[in-house]
Order: C-alpha cells, then structure tokens, then sequence
C-alpha cells in the first residue's frame, strides 16, 4: 500500500508539471503569433520588439545605440551633423582663415552630437522660431536655411539632440563670418537692405541656456571663442528637463576691430550680417569634452 501511494503521488506530479509545461508553451505561442500580427500591419517595422525596429530606430531604449539609463544614451553621430563649410567665405579674411584650436573628445563611446547655427546679428537662435517663414530662393527647403542643421530648426528634434539621463555638456566653435550676398537673407533673420560686414570676424562672444517647454531660460553662461576655436565646455547636467532646448542669444563680435591692432572693443553683431557657430553636445555614452 505504502508503494503503491507513493507511486500515484509521482505520477500525479508529472501529470501536472506536463500540464503547465503545454500551458506555457501555448502562451508562449500565441504571444510570438500577436507580435507577428502587429509587425505584418506596422510600417518600417515601427512597434518595439518587431524584427528590425532598431535598425530604423537605432537610438530607441533597448537598442544599441543608447546606455542602460531610463531615456537615452549616445549617437553614432549619423542622425547629427554639422553643414559643410562654404569656402566661398575665406575672402572675408585677407591675412588668411584663423587656423583655430579645439582639443580632441577624449575617453570611450560614440562621437559627441553635432549640429550647425547660422543666425543674423538681429536674431537669437531658439528651436521655435517661426521657420517657415523662410522660403528665398538661396535655400534648399522653404522649411529652413541651409546653412542651420535641419534638426535644429525643430523643437522636437532640438531636444532630442539634447536628450540624455544625467550627463549634458555643451561646447561651441564659431566658423568664419558669413559674407551674404546683396539681396539675399543667407541666414535666417538677415536684414537684406544694407551690405553684409566686409571683412570677418575673428571672435564671438554670447550667451547660452537651456529652455524648458515653460519658456524659462536655465544655466544661462557667457562664453568667448575665436573662430575655429573651441569655447569652454559649458555643464548644463543640472538643468537637464524633458524637452529642453538650447537657446544662442545676446552675440557679439570684434568684427568692429578686425585686423586694428590693440583694438578689444566687443560689438553686437548687424542685423544685416550674419554669424555662424558648430554645436557640439555630450550625453551619456558619447565621448567627454
């Protein structure tokens, strides 16, 4: 008796351990036979767990190019880029274009995010200004300028250029002037009833913040640079907000001094010039700066 109880306890728990294993193996079925569903119907694959969702979404939680952190992480440098440099503006500099210094991205992980503004003296760079209004015949898009990263002329591309969870460093490299064609806007803003500047400048100085979706302006920092040069990092990781933008204001130059000797006085760009600056960010997962 003692074996023959034994033996129908044994028997019942495999009953049972089968039992559950065929439940879970349908469950298992039937949840990869829903994603199948869902990925047959979704464009580009756009739903996250279908095959392929991070080769068209590469910066998306879970793939590759972010960290472990609960937003984001860094950029192969592919979504972000800075607009190739007009050579046609070296002939604002008679003794030659500045040659520039700006000290190499040190450490491990991806490129650092880039990006390029090209702004009249007369107007300060924000993600929201009405870029639609732009539309002359020296553009490639009626959408915005082409000398200003595209992503950068959108306040949701604009912040996902800033988009990190705990660290956001920021530097800038001012480029040669702009020499505007007469009649032509050139960079956004541009006041097209005066000549642009002659000669260029060879430094700017301006402020930079970052703006929160309630408009206000945070870490607001003055920085100078000499054109190919790199300003000092600036460390907004205090005041990372969903959705933050960077905002380029109050921009001055020695364009007044340009090739005076001893000259030092700063003044404020013209509305019928133009300036030019690369933008380059660390988040979690870039190369430091």
């Amino acid at each position: 008796m003692k074996h023959t109880f034994l033996l129908s306890i044994t028997l019942l728990t495999l009953l049972v351990g089968c039992t559950k294993s065929s439940k879970d193996s349908s469950s298992t079925s039937s949840s990869n036979n829903n994603i199948s569903e869902q990925c047959a119907g979704a464009a580009n694959y756009s739903l996250v767990g279908c095959p392929g969702y991070c080769s068209t979404n590469p910066l998306a939680l879970g793939c590759a190019g972010t960290t472990t952190g609960s937003t984001t992480g860094g950029s192969t440098g592919t979504s972000y880029t800075t607009i190739p440099k007009d050579n046609n503006w070296a002939a604002l500099y008679p003794n030659g274009e500045p040659a520039g210094s700006c000290a190499s991205p040190t450490g491990t992980g991806y490129d650092l995010r880039k990006g390029t503004v090209t702004m009249s003296g007369g107007v300060y760079y924000s993600a929201d200004l009405s870029w639609t209004g732009v539309g002359e015949s020296e553009y490639t898009s009626i959408r915005y300028s082409h000398n200003v990263s595209d992503f950068l002329t959108s306040p949701t591309d604009a912040a996902s250029f800033l988009d990190t969870d705990s660290v956001l460093r920021v530097r800038f490299k001012p480029r040669p002037e702009p020499k505007a064609p007469i009649g032509k806007s050139w960079c956004f803003g541009r006041a097209t009833g005066q000549s642009a500047d002659y000669y260029g400048y060879t430094k700017l100085r301006f402020t930079v913040a970052i703006k929160g979706t309630d408009g206000i302006l945070r870490g607001a920092t003055s920085v100078t640079a000499d054109v190919n040069s790199c300003t000092s990092t600036v460390d907004f990781s205090n005041y990372i907000t969903s959705n933050g933008t960077i905002v380029i204001r109050d921009v001055y130059s020695n364009q007044g001094c340009t090739y005076q000797q001893g000259c030092t006085a700063w003044t404020k760009v013209r509305d019928a010039a133009c300036w030019q600056m690369d933008v380059e960010v660390q988040v979690d997962g870039t190369k430091s700066i």
